[in-house]
């Protein structure tokens, strides 16, 4: 997109900032995975974007790839959720260039960890309480598979543990705590075997990240982000901006 002549700057920035808050009132930006990030706020009486900019084309779908990527902080991805006008998007893209390569050389492993592990940990304590609520439910059931003695134990044991704990979310550009996680091998290796004993209906899924190494790997390696980078690039030479619609 490309902004009307005679548009105010002020009226571009208000507009966007109304449109990001817009969408993610609506859930267009997990509220789980950016929970703990402020809520942006629409300034009032700000104008529509669209009354504001002429289109080039419809291809917002692919912030996405920025939104969905883990090797950006939460930070950069919940914000980049917003349309990005033509003198801020050459800025962006080459932060976004940098950081990409930075990550593909073994950098910023510390925050990285530390949200690998929240996220993990987050993951683990969902499916806990979720195997909590089945095991508590299946005490008044009298199927043949609840009242077996294996899974009546399993059960016993699973009410009488402590639930996990899920540690605070690092912030980009602050020191994450090197304490060590919580061990979630004794919650997993329970759940993995309330699994096994119970039919199908009552298993509980546990979406654990895949390894630290091997989602950075896919993710700054990402054919998606490569185009993604290039189409912005050839935007911001033509001044043009991204617009979300």
């Amino acid at each position: 997109m490309r902004p009307r002549p005679g548009v105010d700057r002020a009226a571009l920035e208000a507009a966007v900032a109304a449109q990001a808050a817009w969408y993610r009132e609506r859930g267009a930006v997990d509220p789980e995975e950016f929970g703990h990030l402020p809520v942006p706020v629409a300034p009032r009486g700000a104008p529509e974007l669209d009354d504001l900019v002429e289109a080039c084309g419809r291809d917002a779908y692919r912030v996405q790839v920025l939104v969905l990527n883990q090797a950006f902080p939460p930070e950069w991805r919940s914000a980049d959720h917003r349309s990005h006008l033509p003198d801020e998007l050459a800025v962006r893209v080459r932060r976004w260039r940098r950081h990409r390569e930075e990550v593909a050389a073994g950098g910023h492993r510390e925050f990285l960890r530390a949200w690998h592990d929240h996220r993990a940990a987050r993951e683990t304590a969902r499916a806990w309480a979720r195997l909590r609520e089945l095991a508590e439910a299946a005490g008044e059931r009298t199927n043949n598979w609840a009242r077996r003695p294996e899974l009546v134990e399993l059960r016993e044991r699973i009410l009488a543990a402590t639930p996990p704990g899920v540690p605070a979310a690092p912030r980009w550009g602050a020191v994450p705590s090197d304490g060590p996680g919580e061990d979630r091998t004794p919650f997993v290796a329970m759940v993995r075997e309330w699994n096994r004993r119970v039919p199908g209906g009552q298993k509980v899924r546990v979406l654990l990240p895949a390894p630290l190494e091997q989602e950075l790997a896919e993710a700054v390696g990402c054919d998606w982000l490569a185009e993604f980078l290039d189409w912005a690039q050839r935007a911001a030479d033509e001044g043009r901006g991204l617009l979300l619609c």
